[in-house]
């Protein structure tokens, strides 16, 4: 398979931050998008006892069916949506999801449209399925938001999906109701898939997160994707799932059949603890990355040379620092210690942006967003 125009990865400046510390050096992470907290204890005590019951062999490919059905009531309380257990399924971590969605759409040669910057997945993720990325340019002066004119000058007869995520990566901006729904009537005006990944719907700093399954006659064209890595500090163990049109379950089922089996058994029970146990851990994961993002964002406003849309969920900042992001973040790296991804990774027009992920400790952040306003002044005067 050709490999060439997959796109970057953000584990290509984690190996080399990790080298660095084998050297010796201390390091500040700033660039990887997963939560440094550990996974609540209820959840852990759940796969322990899973695995010493003996439930450690394959499952159903579609996921367990207690984890289906917890997953259809978590839909009722969080979307207000009844979503039968036979739509559902559970995935290795919600990447997976999305690739199954693109494979049972996606011919040779149909556009996908998806949002620069985005997620570097999803450009990947088309091109694997042999569909041409499209890319919807979300524009800084316009609070990276999502503007339904223009998408609706993307579409041609070729288009056959869309690509959504709010809050959004690595932006931290969401889509408001009204946008949603107009988004969602031009899918359907146009016969569109739209994939909807709602990863980071639990992370949001004000107001409450509308979801598209809320939307009403979307079920034959949406696939809703979610997971467990991003609420539930889950990301190692890899389980994510998908609501799927009733006419694409079975292909999804054969998909998962064939390439990675089922997830893993012991995790499915740990992922049903997570979402009927007790939910105190996420608000008090969410309360923490608000204040880390408060943090954040006083440093850069004192910062005239950066600017910024202040994220309202997810742990991401994605501000403009004026210069080549690929060169600034491997100067930031080696010369001050901070690794944070440079904004190309994300979109071609966002080559002087970086991601900046506020994952990390109060200390560190406030150590490293430092660093990253005297490192880009110190650049800029080589």
């Amino acid at each position: 398979m050709e490999t060439k125009g997959l796109g970057h990865s953000s584990f290509e400046i984690l190996r080399k931050a990790r080298e660095l510390e084998r050297r010796g050096k201390h390091i500040i992470h700033l660039h990887i998008g997963e939560p440094d907290f550990k996974t609540p204890e209820n959840i852990i005590k759940a796969a322990y006892t899973a695995m010493e019951e003996g439930f450690t062999h394959y499952t159903d490919p579609q996921g367990i069916l207690d984890l289906r059905e917890a997953i259809s009531k978590y839909q009722k309380i969080y979307r207000e949506r009844e979503i039968s257990p036979d739509r559902i399924v559970v995935t290795p971590g919600a990447k997976m999801m999305i690739l199954y969605s693109l494979l049972v759409t996606v011919n040779p040669g149909d556009e996908v449209i998806y949002t620069d910057p985005g997620y570097m997945s999803y450009r990947s993720h088309i091109l694997i399925s042999g569909g041409k990325p499209v890319p919807w340019k979300l524009s800084p002066e316009n609070g990276f938001h999502h503007d339904p004119d223009d998408l609706k000058k993307l579409i041609t007869d070729k288009t056959k999906a869309l690509i959504l995520n709010f809050p959004h990566n690595p932006t931290g901006v969401t889509i408001d109701e009204q946008t949603l729904r107009e988004i969602l009537k031009i899918a359907r005006e146009n016969g569109l898939y739209v994939i909807s990944d709602e990863i980071y719907s639990r992370i949001l700093f004000n107001g409450k997160h509308f979801s598209a399954l809320s939307v009403e006659d979307v079920d034959d064209f949406l696939f809703l994707i979610d997971g467990f890595s991003k609420t539930y500090a889950m990301t190692g163990w890899r389980i994510g799932y998908g609501i799927v049109p009733e006419k694409f379950v079975q292909m999804v089922v054969k998909l998962q059949t064939n390439t990675v089996s089922c997830a893993t058994s012991f995790v499915q029970k740990a992922a049903i603890e997570a979402i009927e146990g007790p939910q105190e851990s996420v608000d008090t994961m969410v309360n923490a990355f608000e204040r880390r993002k408060n943090i954040a964002v006083n440093i850069l406003r004192e910062a005239p040379e950066i600017s910024f849309v202040e994220p309202v969920g997810a742990f991401y900042i994605f501000p403009y620092v004026g210069v080549d992001s690929n060169e600034f973040a491997h100067y930031l790296l080696d010369e001050f210690g901070v690794a944070v991804l440079p904004g190309s990774y994300f979109g071609d027009q966002c080559k002087r942006h970086i991601r900046i992920s506020f994952a990390n400790s109060e200390k560190n952040i406030e150590e490293g967003v430092t660093r990253i306003v005297e490192a880009l002044k110190k650049f800029k005067n080589r």
